[in-house]
């Protein structure tokens, strides 16, 4: 079964302006980066597999460091507004775009890279089930010694947790927990979600290494709106380096080596 690609090319035109330029996505954003910096501090890998590429942002950034990216996503949409940032940098030669369908990933004449990278909950798109083919693809497009490195969103959280139970929306928190399917607002669409934990992406990847896991953020980004913002991001920013367990992230980061 296939995504339904609908919700995200209803969000694509608008996805920037509600997310990638927010304060939430771009502090998130930011330490995905620092760790990317860190990770590959003394090389950049040579050839980027990104998958759900959305708006591109995050292929032209491997782009400037030197990476040759092939940038994926399943929506059309997406892929029009990668195209367009593309024309207006210096990043064409460096990136390929491509249509890929996360829930059954196939690429022909697929090449090996050096590093299989996907940002802010593309996998939460698929199942379990899913996730266990799209381990075997990353395995059959990876170097050895290459690097996986997911941004996902986890089955439990801490502030859509209290968010919830304060809107009198517990039972939505539950099905969350239990990891039911949820429908999810992004933009003026919503999207079919899965919240898959650190231990089920490690269960799931058997055959690769195990690496790094931490928190990328800790607030959703429909706090953005809040005006309580600032008070928000202050706590985050005190618990960030206290909490040491994934399972509070609105989306957290996990490393991976082949």
């Amino acid at each position: 079964m296939s995504i339904d690609q609908s919700g995200f090319d209803t969000a694509a035109a608008s996805y920037d302006e509600q997310f990638s330029h927010t304060n939430i996505g771009q502090f998130q954003r930011e330490r995905v980066w620092q760790y990317l910096d860190k990770t590959f501090s003394k090389a950049w890998p040579q050839t980027v597999l990104e998958l759900n590429c959305g708006t591109g942002i995050d292929a032209l950034h491997f782009s400037s460091r030197g990476s040759r990216v092939l940038a994926t996503d399943l929506s059309q949409e997406m892929l029009k507004e990668t195209q367009a940032k593309l024309l207006h940098s210096n990043a064409a030669d460096s990136v390929t775009l491509t249509q890929l369908d996360l829930a059954d990933p196939q690429l022909p004449n697929a090449e090996c890279h050096h590093l299989i990278f996907s940002n802010f909950g593309g996998i939460n798109c698929i199942n379990v089930t899913q996730l266990r083919k799209l381990a075997e693809f990353c395995f059959h497009c990876l170097h050895p010694g290459g690097h996986c490195i997911f941004v996902v969103m986890p089955q439990n959280t801490l502030f859509d947790r209290w968010y919830r139970f304060a809107q009198g929306q517990s039972e939505v928190y539950k099905q969350r927990a239990e990891k039911h399917q949820l429908e999810v607002s992004l933009g003026d669409a919503t999207v079919s979600t899965y919240y898959h934990n650190a231990s089920d992406i490690i269960n799931t990847f058997e055959q690769f290494e195990f690496v790094d896991a931490f928190t990328v953020g800790l607030l959703p980004s429909y706090l953005e709106s809040s005006r309580f913002l600032k008070v928000y991001q202050g706590i985050e920013r005190f618990l960030l380096p206290i909490l040491k367990s994934t399972k509070y992230s609105d989306h957290f980061l996990i490393h991976l080596k082949k």
